[in-house]
């Protein structure tokens, strides 16, 4: 079909990568046999992306498509493609593949479209094909709209788009499946491959934007670039109300019941209300006794000193389902967790849930009847707030974000052109981070996007800004919750209603999943004590004749099992629930899972979560074994997720860079690939655990000094 195209129409370009097999031979074969084709052969293995740049560069026709060695055209379609290309100008041309296993002539698909779209707009092209962008055989790309662009310079990198792009969606191209780059192509775009992440949603009119462009060539490559989970929060007991009720219950000195007291300031009224309704009601006439603001001081950090290992667990929980979105060769896993994305949700939740814990520990009792009342006496505890919130997350960010500059500085004298070899790039983003715009100003295209992850601290930052006033002017609970109420109607029905940007990235869109862990944290001292939750208590009932099967279930290591299977069962919907939603199983498009009400079915997992959590009776993954190094994971969160990008951005860049050098075992087996994403996971570590101990440890333990010291002096 070839030769009998005019002269000059197409050029066939083999660009032999040092290859040892018979490919001199074959392509002698076909130039004998009149095939006009252009062979280079490199005399050292370039790797992949520099072979293809190379063809590319190489290419004289206008358009350009990069073929593999397994892929054919339909007979018949080439004629076809030539004569549409000589019609108009495109950017993308995009032609339709199907897979086959033997004889595509035979397995051609029935049906079949023959409609030509027109796309002027990239995020509408990337909806309709899917992730056949991702698949280079079936792009032909524009050489003339990009004249002046060396193909090298994005090696080991991402795809590159332009405007005014074309899906033809005839079958014409027939590929081998389960080909090298993992394509099934079996049924719709929406199912293959499996690897592809997610991309953009043609509902969001930012979608043709320079920053929305490279946000989606992130995602479809193992060079992802992470929206990842938000800053860590300091701890507080989740038993405050236990030592108030042990004093209770017992003829204790009047001492004993002032320091249960002061371990739990803001639940008074609570243990008056259950006094009457109770077995204490004879000895909980509680008295409100004033505190010295050094003893309130002192009481507070007490109190922070305690960590809820459930929660601990939670926040390892949600770290790990970061990595794994982000890890290089997350194949390995089922393509379901390849969009588990949702620890950012839950750590939203857990940041709520704690901060709000911790501030309320330190507000007055009686905090005024107007709001200029309620500011003053809560003006110590609101500066202490802000100063732990300040020694807690500015150190470590910082401290990475120098570091940072430093690889990319690094990388850049090493002659690297990854995207993270751009120092001034860095210092652009740390500006925006120290300035509190980050997520705005990566949504709007204002920024690069190499630490895209810090778009969580941003939002938690604008957080802190009202959380403190939240609670503070509402002086009640009722008032409190009848305020979160509000903004999480604000957020679900106008915020992001109105917003046409990404709904993941921005504060005023994702305030919802904060305000829930507020709502936790002002109820929970209401509902921990409930007899519902207090399992030993039904079990514990009297039952005539009943059954073995009714002990067994009543036992102590069965309602053990049966609480840790509740956690486990929830952990799993919450790391499964964005993959699902990210297919056609269930009858969706797969933009759903990125939507308000995915993101609210996320929320509400996580708030169970943190619920039960909360209780602090073993729900939460208590098992023996496991439960130790959750909890070592989880005190080292904030590390690992901050450090854990740099070391993918890293790694990516020097595996393609010496991909040569790198032993087909590692390259080409699973076993390989396993072991690279142990060392990634080793690497993750001994980073977070070295500036967990040289950074974030020492400051916060600097910071609380500095706090003594100020509530000290103030008293």
């Amino acid at each position: 079909e070839a030769r009998a195209l005019p002269p000059g129409v197409l050029e066939v370009i083999v660009s032999d990568n040092c290859s040892t097999d018979t490919t001199p031979e074959v392509v002698a074969s076909a130039q004998s046999q009149g095939l006009n084709i252009r062979y280079i052969r490199n005399k050292v293995d370039i790797g992949s992306d520099a072979n293809i740049a190379q063809c590319f560069n190489e290419a004289f026709g206008h358009y350009v498509q990069i073929m593999g060695d397994d892929d054919l055209y339909v007979k018949g379609t080439l004629s076809y493609l030539i004569d549409h290309l000589q019609k108009a100008e495109y950017g993308i041309v995009c032609l339709r593949p199907f897979g086959y296993e033997a004889d595509p002539d035979k397995e051609y698909p029935r049906g079949g479209d023959a409609r030509i779209e027109t796309y002027d707009k990239v995020g509408d092209f990337l909806a309709a094909i899917g992730p056949y962008i991702t698949f280079i055989s079936a792009c032909i790309i524009n050489k003339r709209v990009q004249e002046d662009i060396d193909a090298r310079q994005f090696c080991g990198s991402n795809l590159v788009q332009v405007q005014r792009n074309v899906y033809l969606k005839r079958y014409i191209l027939a590929c081998k499946r389960a080909n090298s780059g993992g394509y099934d192509f079996f049924g719709s775009v929406r199912r293959t491959p499996r690897a592809y992440p997610r991309f953009v949603s043609p509902r969001r009119p930012h979608a043709g934007s320079n920053r929305s462009i490279r946000n989606t060539d992130a995602e479809v490559l193992p060079s992802i670039q992470p929206r990842a989970p938000a800053a860590r929060t300091p701890r507080r007991s989740a038993r405050d109300l236990q030592p108030l009720f042990r004093a209770l219950r017992q003829p204790a000195p009047r001492t004993a019941i002032c320091d249960a007291a002061r371990t739990s300031r803001s639940t008074n009224s609570v243990a008056g209300k259950w006094a009457r309704h109770g077995p204490l009601h004879e000895r909980t006439m509680h008295r409100r006794i004033p505190l010295r603001p050094d003893v309130r001081a002192s009481n507070c950090e007490q109190t922070m000193s305690h960590k809820n290992l459930e929660i601990e667990r939670l926040r390892a929980v949600a770290v790990l389902l970061t990595i794994l979105v982000h890890a290089p060769f997350k194949q390995l896993f089922n393509p379901y967790l390849y969009s588990s994305f949702t620890g950012v949700d839950l750590f939203f939740v857990i940041s709520g849930f704690v901060v709000s814990q911790s501030l309320l520990a330190t507000l007055p009792k009686n905090l005024g009847e107007t709001p200029v009342q309620r500011l003053e006496s809560s003006r110590q505890p609101i500066i202490a707030f802000y100063l732990r919130r300040v020694f807690r997350i500015a150190p470590s960010a910082f401290f990475y974000i120098l570091l940072y500059w430093v690889v990319a500085y690094v990388m850049k004298a090493t002659g690297s052109v990854a995207l993270l070899a751009r120092p001034a790039d860095i210092f652009r983003e740390g500006i925006a981070f120290a300035g509190g715009i980050y997520n705005y100003a990566m949504v709007y295209g204002g920024i690069p996007t190499n630490m895209s992850h810090y778009y969580s601290l941003s939002i938690e930052e604008h957080f802190y800004l009202l959380a403190p006033l939240l609670l503070v002017l509402c002086g009640l609970t009722s008032y409190r919750l009848a305020a979160c109420a509000i903004g999480v109607g604000l957020v679900l029905f106008v915020a992001r209603p109105l917003t046409a940007a990404s709904i993941a990235d921005l504060s005023h869109t994702r305030f919802d999943e904060l305000l829930y862990g507020v709502i936790i944290a002002l109820l929970v001292d209401k509902y921990r004590y409930l007899p519902v939750w207090q399992y030993h208590t039904l079990a514990g009932s009297d039952v005539s004749g009943e059954s073995k099967l009714v002990r067994a279930l009543r036992g102590p290591g069965t309602r053990a099992l049966l609480k840790t299977l509740v956690g486990i069962c929830l952990c799993a919907l919450l790391a499964l629930l964005p993959g699902v939603l990210n297919t056609d199983i269930l009858g969706g498009t797969g933009q759903f899972f990125f939507s308000s009400a995915a993101f609210c079915g996320y929320a509400l997992v996580s708030v169970a979560l943190v619920i039960l959590a909360s209780l602090e009776r073993g729900w939460i993954l208590n098992i023996s074994g496991l439960a130790p190094v959750l909890e070592y994971i989880g005190g080292r969160s904030y590390s690992i997720y901050l450090g854990h990008v740099l070391l993918i951005l890293v790694y990516n860049d020097l595996y393609f860079r010496f991909y040569e050098f790198i032993p087909d075992f590692f390259k080409l087996t699973r076993t390989g690939y396993l072991i690279q994403f142990a060392m990634f996971m080793l690497l993750v570590l001994a980073l977070a655990e070295a500036t967990y101990r040289v950074v974030e440890s020492p400051c916060r333990d600097f910071g609380k000094r500095v706090i003594r010291n100020f509530m000290e002096a103030r008293a």
